[in-house]
């Protein structure tokens, strides 16, 4: 399957699901409003891949700081942007578990690198983004392999909600 959530040249560029299935449309975000106005219009769909992309735009966040190197300040401009997109992110779905679950996880690799470069800090917060979609992905294949024990030829399957590859990291 093609990738529907993917990483790019720092952007974050999305499968337009509002679209499917009679066309196939993508969106770029290049901040992490963007990512926030996208979620809201449910171009993402399905809590999991809503939290990755939440993850995502946190990362967007950070590359909205200041470059200049040196450590970050815990009261300083990077504090204000990672916070701010914080809390746009979250109102974008406030009912996604998911999207607070990331943006939680993501808050607090921050915290754990605040003092460090900018570049290290941005560095660390992608490689977190990285990790909660392939953590899915995995989580993704595990179910299948363990539901296929439970299955029996000619049994039909009913799914709903957060169910498929759109709604989460894929398989």
């Amino acid at each position: 399957m093609e990738e529907h959530i993917l990483w790019q040249d720092n952007s974050l560029i999305l499968l337009d699901q509002r679209t499917l299935p009679l066309k196939k449309e993508r969106v770029t975000c290049r901040n992490s409003k963007e990512v926030a106005a996208a979620i809201k219009a449910m171009v993402v769909r399905g809590a999991p891949a809503i939290g990755i992309a939440a993850a995502y735009g946190m990362v967007l966040a950070s590359l909205e700081a200041d470059r200049e190197p040196g450590p970050c300040s815990s009261t300083g401009e990077l504090d204000r942007i990672i916070n701010t997109a914080a809390l746009e992110l979250e109102k974008a779905r406030p009912t996604a578990v998911n999207l607070a679950w990331a943006i939680s996880r993501m808050l607090n690799r921050y915290h754990e690198v605040r003092g460090r470069t900018v570049a290290e800090i941005q560095t660390a917060l992608l490689a977190e983004a990285r990790a909660i979609k392939e953590e899915d992905l995995q989580n993704n294949h595990a179910i299948g392999r363990h539901g296929l024990t439970l299955l029996q030829r000619d049994m039909n399957v009913l799914t709903y909600c957060n169910a498929g590859g759109l709604a989460t990291a894929g398989y």
